[in-house]
């Protein structure tokens, strides 16, 4: 476990990184507590690389809005952000979680 994000009081988001046994996959769950869409929030991750959107809780199959459009990846660049080498902007639903899984390259 790592946190990402404890102390975004302006938005509302809180984040983390959930580590496998080895370091060699990770998990990073970001969740925003508002009623209000944060497009392009920006998500620090350990590698870049494409990590694939494993849950989004405001998905349109799951009953959410969608507000996301139903993307299955995102593309993570070499821009550090919450302390972590890399990092990828994604659409950040209302009141929802998002999970994003990946393995070390």
């Amino acid at each position: 476990f790592q946190w990402l994000e404890a102390d975004d009081s302006e938005h509302s988001v809180y984040g983390f990184l959930r580590w496998a046994v080895d370091g060699a996959h990770a998990l990073a769950c970001t969740t925003n507590f508002t009623p209000v869409p944060r497009g392009g929030y920006r998500v620090g991750l350990p590698w870049a690389g494409t990590w694939e959107v494993v849950i989004d809780t405001d998905a349109a199959h799951v009953g959410g809005s969608g507000f996301a459009g139903g993307r299955r990846t995102v593309e993570a660049e070499a821009l550090p952000w919450q302390h972590q080498p890399c990092s990828a902007a994604i659409d950040l639903p209302p009141l929802a979680t998002v999970w994003l899984a990946a393995h070390r390259p």
